[in-house]
């Protein structure tokens, strides 16, 4: 389970510590940030990873920076573990975007919504491609599970890449296929993939 804590809702020290490093998991390499025991940022290596990075950092600039791989291992080995522990997530966004995350955070592990039902859900109808973006800019990618809404029709996007959002979707249980539908007034997803 995600424990939210938003940004506006933790003293942190005048120069808290930012602890992080790169691990693995079973979609790939990861980076992974924490400050004050709380994820700000998990992304999934590649290679626009360094740039989305290098704007996070510039978020922190006060922080006082930490690498620790082995950390980052054994942390994203207990993400990835699926054992409904507790993970406390720190989320630094607009409004709009916390708004978007939080209901991104009740989407059942093997369910997807659409961008538009998303909107919806947070009182926004019509505010789907916003949503899109809302999700783009994610800072802690799968425990704020932003590869559960797809877009109608097809899976949409993912900043991690198309495959690791069906692999993703697969692992959890979500019916996936590589032509991603919508069951004709249903508003459930039928798709179908193997295992990662």
């Amino acid at each position: 389970m995600v424990r939210v804590r938003e940004y506006s809702q933790v003293c942190l020290p005048e120069v808290p510590a930012l602890v992080h490093g790169l691990g693995t998991s079973p979609f790939g390499p990861c980076e992974l940030a924490a400050v004050e025991g709380a994820i700000c940022w998990l992304q999934f290596v590649e290679g626009e990873t360094k740039l989305r990075w290098g704007r996070f950092v510039q978020a922190w600039l006060h922080a006082r920076l930490q690498r620790d791989d082995g950390w980052a291992a054994r942390l994203l080995s207990r993400i990835f573990s699926n054992d409904d522990g507790e993970v406390a997530v720190l989320l630094l966004g607009s409004p709009f975007q916390l708004d978007v995350w939080r209901a991104t955070l009740e989407i059942p592990r093997g369910e997807v919504l659409t961008y538009a039902q998303l909107a919806a859900r947070i009182g926004r109808p019509g505010a789907a491609r916003a949503v899109g973006r809302a999700l783009a800019a994610n800072p802690v990618a799968y425990l704020v599970p932003c590869h559960r809404v797809v877009a109608q029709g097809s899976l949409g996007g993912y900043s991690g890449g198309l495959a690791r959002k069906r692999a993703i979707l697969a692992w959890e249980g979500a019916p996936i296929s590589d032509q991603a539908y919508l069951a004709a007034g249903q508003g459930c997803l039928a798709v179908s993939a193997s295992e990662p």
